[in-house]
């Protein structure tokens, strides 16, 4: 007897000749599988680089973001610094400044300032007083005026900055006469908390568009921050303030050689409460010249661009990262070449193997029926060789160039030497003697019981005459009472039987279980269907399932589940044994009952016979029974043919049993009937 691996080898190689097209099916499904895996991997490789580039932008941001915050500081220890004394002078605000070493330890900060709070009515007197200071600070200075020129009911006039050199220009200027200037100021006093104007051009840096953002903290009397709008408002009496040059911040935050490697862009995006939709206001642009108009962002990889947000005081700044050059790794890009040409060969292969093994099945088939054929031919000379020796009335066989001289008619045994059509011979039977028509009749009906006749038979009186093939048995007659002449069409085909045997067997039991598969479990429900409809009777269905059995193959091992399934699915079979009912393995450690003509109490006995017959079981392993015992859930449904609307809605009620009888705690059956939605009426 075979064992299992074996049939299932047989069966396997016997696929491709019973069915033609598979090889090409295993093509299409191969080349679809390589391009299926080829394009996951390529997808997971490009994943893999964006995530590299959008850590890389985190990093470059929070850097950034750092580096604002540090500015930042220096606004509020400003703040400090005023508040610890009512009357402070330029060379103290100087000196202040002095200690930062604000070159050294802020680039890009080209000042620190203090614009104090000017009604109009105290314009010509506040001017009056800075230039009567006597500080070596503003020696040799020009005179000191509110600028613009131009009469507004408040001013906020910049009195003190440091370092003065290259910011003399901005001496004086009255920050409320710029819009832009005054709305970041506004904003401060009334919150109390930093605020910022981004893409300012600088008094010192009117000849380029280099963009520079200006940091702001209000400064209150009495030195806290007043609780309310209205006392920040009249408490509000100057305004500390820091200007950072956007391009010399970033170039003293980022490497030289990440950024000779990406593309950095920093748009300003508005405040935190308004954040712009579109592209914002560009402030910086690496590649761009220092002063110069923006780059164009290069397009190449820009699928890998990566945008990160930066808070700046009130506003949000989009810092945006394009890599320069391609971020997938060359050996990414090899792996995955290599994938698909492997994945392409291995499909050839399959192919190449599927081909073959239809060549040579179809090749064995061919050669077994000439060997029976053969085999036939020989024990059917021999038979007649044997039969010569009791001879009575003289009958020859001829095939080919082989001629047997045997008597009397064995028929059972002359009907063997028509194999000899299997190899594509004309066998000739040759009757010496007269004979009856009795004797052609049974001759007849002989040959009919062992299939179709191909081949002559001949009566010796006549030779060289005969009917043609599948003649008539009383056209033969001849005038002297006796058949002369008789021809019919032959051919053994047990060999073919068999093979058809066997094919029917592999397309209708399960491998593993062997009881009916998934295809006869469906072939058998449609057609116990349609019967129920026609003769008005009841249809139940049961869907049982193994409890735990993941947990069970996990612990014991796959071999040991494949017994557990062997074992549970014997004995479904064992108990389900009247004519018409079916057992089945519907997929997996699932298992199906179709039940005809049975109501739900008979289907509710049933599965209830059957689950307790596979808890009885000790399923064998290792030679001692495997804990826990093997248990099954089982779901069943019973549908009126005349209330339903079709076969799937059983198998649904079945299914929704089964769940139920799991969430109940496994172990048990579940009935559904009566739950299932009617037909509507035609």
């Amino acid at each position: 007897m075979k064992t299992l691996s074996q049939d299932l080898i047989t069966r396997f190689r016997q696929l491709p000749m019973r069915y033609p097209w598979l090889r090409w099916a295993a093509l299409a499904l191969g080349l679809g599988f390589s391009v299926g895996v080829t394009y996951y991997f390529h997808v997971q490789v490009q994943q893999e680089a964006y995530s590299r580039v959008q850590a890389e932008a985190i990093g470059m941001a929070d850097a950034v973001e750092s580096r604002i915050r540090a500015y930042s500081d220096v606004l509020f220890a400003l703040r400090g610094f005023f508040n610890a004394s009512d009357n402070v002078t330029r060379d103290d605000f100087h000196q202040f400044a002095e200690a930062l070493s604000l070159n050294e330890r802020y680039p890009g900060v080209t000042n620190i300032s203090l614009a104090v709070r000017v009604p109009h009515a105290r314009k010509l007197e506040y001017e009056r007083a800075v230039r009567a200071e006597t500080s070596p600070l503003v020696k040799d200075l020009p005179p000191f005026a509110i600028k613009p020129p131009g009469e507004r009911a408040e001013y906020a006039v910049l009195s003190f900055i440091e370092p003065m050199g290259k910011n003399l220009p901005a001496w004086g200027l009255d920050l409320n006469a710029d819009p832009i200037r005054r709305a970041a100021m506004d904003h401060a006093r009334d919150s109390g908390q930093l605020a910022s104007t981004t893409g300012v051009t600088l008094l010192r840096d009117s000849n380029s568009s280099i963009s520079s953002t200006l940091l702001r903290l209000a400064l209150y009397r009495g030195g806290s921050v007043p609780q309310s709008v209205e006392e920040r408002r009249r408490l509000y009496w100057g305004m500390a303030g820091s200007t950072v040059r956007i391009s010399e911040m970033i170039a003293a935050t980022l490497p030289k050689d990440t950024l000779s490697r990406v593309h950095v862009q920093v748009h300003d995006m508005g405040t935190g409460s308004v954040i712009e939709a579109g592209e914002g206001t560009l402030l910086y642009d690496s590649a761009a010249p220092e002063g110069g108009a923006p780059a164009q962002t290069p397009h190449e990889f820009s699928e890998y661009r990566a945008d990160h947000l930066v808070s700046v005081a009130d506003h949000a700044w989009r810092v945006r990262v394009t890599p320069r050059e391609d971020p997938v790794d060359v050996l990414d890009k090899i792996g995955t070449g290599a994938t698909l040409i492997a994945l392409l060969a291995a499909t050839v292969l399959l192919f190449w193997l599927v081909s073959s093994i239809a060549t040579s099945e179809s090749r064995a088939v061919e050669l077994a029926r000439s060997n029976v054929a053969l085999k036939a031919l020989s024990e059917s000379n021999q038979i007649a060789a044997a039969v010569i020796r009791n001879s009575e009335e003289g009958v020859m066989v001829v095939a080919a160039d082989l001629t047997i001289r045997a008597v009397n008619p064995a028929f059972e045994k002359i009907t063997g030497f028509a194999a000899s059509a299997a190899i594509g011979k004309t066998p000739r039977i040759l009757f010496s003697g007269r004979h009856d028509d009795a004797f052609f009749e049974q001759m007849h009906r002989e040959l009919d019981l062992h299939g179709t006749w191909r081949g002559e038979i001949w009566n010796r009186r006549r030779s060289g005459e005969h009917y043609p093939q599948q003649t008539s048995l009383s056209a033969l007659r001849a005038s002297d009472g006796s058949i002369a002449h008789y021809a019919a069409v032959f051919h053994d085909r047990t060999a073919e039987y068999e093979a058809e045997a066997k094919l029917r067997e592999l397309s209708s039991v399960d491998g593993l279980t062997g009881i009916a598969n998934r295809r006869i479990f469906d072939e058998t429900l449609a057609t116990e269907w349609a019967r129920a409809l026609r003769e008005a009777r009841p249809l139940s269905l049961l869907m049982a399932d193994i409890d735990h059995f993941k947990a069970y193959n996990d612990f014991n091992g796959h071999l040991a589940g494949d017994g557990c399934l062997k074992e549970v699915a014997a004995t479904i079979a064992a108990t389900v044994r009247r004519a018409g009912d079916l057992a089945a393995r519907y997929g997996g450690e699932e298992f199906a009952v179709i039940l005809p003509a049975s109501d739900a109490a008979a289907a509710a006995a049933m599965a209830e016979k059957i689950r307790a017959s596979v808890a009885a079981l000790e399923v064998p392993h290792g030679g001692s029974p495997v804990a826990p015992v093997v248990t099954l859930s089982i779901g069943a449904a019973t549908l009126v043919p005349a209330r339903a609307s079709q076969a799937a809605g059983l198998i649904a009620a079945a299914d929704a049993a089964l769940y139920a009888a799991k969430h109940a705690g496994r172990n048990r059956v579940v009935c559904r009937t009566g739950e299932i939605p009617a037909a509507r009426a035609a």
